[in-house]
């Protein structure tokens, strides 16, 4: 889902997650298919699943997150944590590895725009402009 929000991927709907059964007593969650930033495509684009009670991209936050572990009876603590250390990824393989997945300038140029806006990524957006 941080993913999803980075990129600005509003088709992430319930039939884009599935889950394999190897073991019948623990499913997992399937490889990743159908990842598109569709903000490019869709004017004012919008999260195809709610995320802790809004579908805008711009109101994700770490805090939303938690809201949803709440939900789920999950860790908020860990939650937040794989959060926060997807975001620093996304942020590190976006800047490195971004010229080598095959994306047109134009929707590289969209992303990294969209990037810019998300209060999810700021945080880490200037802890690595501290750490340079």
């Amino acid at each position: 889902m941080v993913f999803t929000v980075a990129i600005g991927n509003g088709d992430m709907h319930l039939k884009n997650w599935s889950l394999i059964y190897t073991n019948p007593l623990k499913p997992a969650l399937s490889p990743a298919y159908d990842f598109v930033p569709t903000i490019g495509y869709i004017s004012h684009e919008t999260l195809g699943l709610n995320l802790g009670g809004t579908k805008e991209f711009n109101d994700v936050t770490v805090d939303k997150f938690k809201k949803m572990a709440q939900q789920a009876g999950a860790s908020e603590r860990l939650t937040a944590n794989i959060v926060n250390e997807t975001c620093e990824r996304i942020l590190d393989c976006w800047k490195n590895d971004r010229h080598t997945i095959g994306l047109p300038a134009e929707t590289l140029a969209m992303v990294d725009q969209h990037m810019k806006t998300l209060p999810l990524l700021e945080a880490h957006r200037a802890q690595t402009k501290r750490a340079h």
